[in-house]
């Protein structure tokens, strides 16, 4: 995270970081994104462009820390052309049973978070219930059922997801992080991230970053309840202390394919699996998409 008055360059392969008098060298291969988190921030064009050869997604903040912006590298693949067209040919029935994955993955995820900091039997049993219920497309919006017994439970029956206050606050900027990378995931393999499978909101630019995040969402529902129930002081606004947290959300370990990875590893081949999945030369659909992310082992340690 770069913070107001700091600025950024390129010095051989690295960025180079000025900080007051302090300067800070980081190799650009070893960096997936950087949030530019202040008003008065400054970057070389030199270093834009070198952003785009390393594949480094850049994400702006507005003053009030809210990530706003994301300057993404394009041409990263050498047939990109040929993958778009790919993606538009892409069928309704496979992204509708992709689309029924991905929501199933969710709600599981969602009941072992609301479980683990509620030990709610009863809805953790109705949000399982809830599993075997989606249908392709998430036509009967399981999806917003869920999250209406999951939200109430956790944070009380006043909560909503539109209303101002540190949670919403935290839980946006923790989505806004895992969105940029998988954003950067998505152009590193050739695709367009503004074509969805299931959002296709002509306003927005990332409606199949947006597909992916769902099933990442409890992942990061946890680690912000985590936090808010560790913190030694009621946390009121998003702090500098809370920001660099949520960004290391990137390199929290989450168990996938039966291994502990970073969550950036692990968006990089869920999105992977996702397209093979959507591909229609590829046969196997049932075990592509063999994802069951253990979002919480270890994280209350």
């Amino acid at each position: 995270m770069v913070d107001d008055g700091d600025h950024l360059k390129v010095y051989l392969d690295n960025v180079e970081i000025h900080k007051g008098e302090n300067k800070y060298v980081i190799p650009l291969s070893d960096i997936g994104v950087i949030v530019l988190d202040g008003m008065t921030t400054s970057i070389t064009t030199r270093l834009l462009a070198a952003c785009s050869s390393y594949n480094v997604v850049l994400v702006t903040c507005d003053k009030k820390h809210i990530p706003c912006g994301m300057y993404i590298p394009f041409n990263q693949h050498s047939r990109t052309v040929k993958m778009v067209r790919k993606q538009v040919q892409w069928g309704e029935n496979v992204k509708d049973k992709l689309w029924q994955k991905i929501i199933k993955y969710k709600i599981y995820n969602q009941s072992e978070v609301l479980y683990l900091f509620t030990r709610n039997e009863e809805k953790y049993i109705q949000l399982q219930n809830y599993i075997t219920d989606v249908l392709p497309g998430d036509t009967s919006n399981r999806e917003g059922h869920a999250a209406k017994v999951y939200f109430n439970t956790i944070f009380g029956n006043d909560f909503s997801r539109g209303i101002d206050c540190i949670e919403n606050a935290m839980l946006n900027y923790g989505y806004a992080i895992i969105r940029a990378y998988i954003t950067r995931a998505i152009v590193s393999y050739g695709y367009n991230p503004c074509l969805g499978i299931f959002h296709k909101s002509e306003y927005n630019s990332f409606c199949l970053a947006d597909d992916f995040l769902e099933i990442f969402r409890p992942v990061i529902d946890a680690y912000v309840i985590n936090y808010l129930l560790e913190s030694e002081e009621e946390v009121k606004f998003l702090s500098q202390e809370v920001r660099a947290y949520l960004i290391g959300i990137l390199s929290f370990r989450v168990r996938f394919d039966n291994q502990y990875q970073k969550i950036s590893t692990v968006i990089d081949k869920f999105v992977l699996q996702c397209f093979d999945y959507l591909d229609p030369e590829k046969d196997n659909k049932n075990q592509i998409l063999n994802i069951k992310i253990k979002t919480l082992e270890g994280i209350k340690k």
